[in-house]
């Protein structure tokens, strides 16, 4: 304790009967708040199911691509909604 008080007066306002030396003391000594983090994760999301356009098919077995197919748009087509300035 005679050190501990020796070593208070090197702080000089520092008093060991202040209220200041007893609140840091139990803040020291308290057990600390152990905190578990929660992640809340959304709910598993089923795939949708994978399926091949008929014109691919058709295009991929007989080299044959349909103009008016929605299966298939020109890289100029997909482009003409994009700013170009």
């Amino acid at each position: 304790m005679r050190l501990i008080s020796e070593r208070c007066r090197e702080f000089e306002n520092l008093d060991l009967a202040s209220s200041t030396l007893q609140e840091e003391q139990e803040r020291e000594l308290a057990p600390e708040i152990e905190r578990e983090r929660e992640i809340q994760r959304r709910p598993p999301v089923a795939p949708r199911p994978h399926i091949v356009h008929p014109d691919i098919c058709t295009f991929v077995t007989t080299g044959f691509l349909p103009e008016s197919s929605p299966a298939f748009k020109l890289a100029l087509q997909t482009l003409k909604v994009t700013s170009g300035d």
